[in-house]
């Protein structure tokens, strides 16, 4: 079977950032892996008028950032493929138009990988606030893992890190991802993401020094990265000397 990772922690804490560096370096190595994102695997909100999915934002019961946004039951539907070493295409979330259409990208994992990694703010979520009747029942997303990882940093980077996200890659306007930011993100990773830290078996906590430029900010990234992937090197290859799949 593939062994499996999954990587948490808060919106700009850097695990996006992180998991890509582990599958580089895990690559470097010799070792193929695969990355399902979390942010993939959002419902589907079409059925909602652009106010309703805008609204969304600042409601602290229902928004992007609850748990009750994410299709567990795809996720975890996949991410058991990915474990048992199936081949599979998946349709990827389009942030555009908050649904699954023809513009959407299209996510392919080959089969028989050695490594599967799982990242996101609900990587390892037990999914206790959702139950059985969405098909995601207690800790089944933990039970998949080999190796949990959290990730956290400073509120001032990842504060950062999210406003130029949301600014460059989704076009959102600087007030209103500030305004989202304090009506649900943070509330949210306080309710339902940083609790999840307890799951898991490592974490990176990293921050920037004064003055830090973002090339030193890289490689301090790779750095820590590296360590976690030879972490995971050293475990698949001792898996594989005992002759284990």
């Amino acid at each position: 079977m593939t062994y499996m990772v999954g990587i948490a922690g808060g919106s700009g804490s850097g695990k996006g950032t992180i998991a890509g560096l582990i599958r580089k370096n895990l690559e470097e190595f010799g070792l193929s892996s695969a990355i399902l994102c979390t942010d993939n695997f959002y419902n589907d909100f079409s059925h909602l008028t652009e106010r309703e999915r805008d609204d969304m934002c600042f409601n602290p019961e229902m928004n992007y950032d609850h748990p009750r946004s994410i299709d567990f039951a795809r996720l975890l539907g996949l991410a058991n493929k990915l474990k048992n070493g199936e081949a599979f295409n998946y349709r990827k979330y389009n942030f555009n138009t908050h649904t699954y259409d023809a513009d959407s990208e299209i996510g392919e994992v080959d089969a028989n990988l050695d490594i599967g990694i799982v990242e996101g703010n609900f990587a390892l979520y037990n999914g206790s606030d959702v139950g059985k009747s969405s098909g995601f029942g207690d800790n089944d997303l933990l039970e998949l893992y080999d190796y949990k990882l959290f990730v956290t940093t400073s509120q001032v980077i990842s504060l950062n890190r999210r406003l130029t996200r949301d600014r460059d890659e989704r076009g959102r306007d600087v007030s209103h991802s500030q305004k989202q930011i304090s009506s649900t993100v943070h509330p949210m990773y306080l309710r339902f993401i940083h609790p999840t830290s307890l799951y898991s078996d490592d974490q990176i906590k990293w921050e920037n020094d004064l003055g830090c430029s973002p090339n030193d900010s890289d490689n301090k990234l790779n750095r820590l990265a590296r360590q976690k992937a030879f972490t995971i090197y050293e475990a698949v290859r001792g898996k594989l000397s005992l002759g284990k799949k």
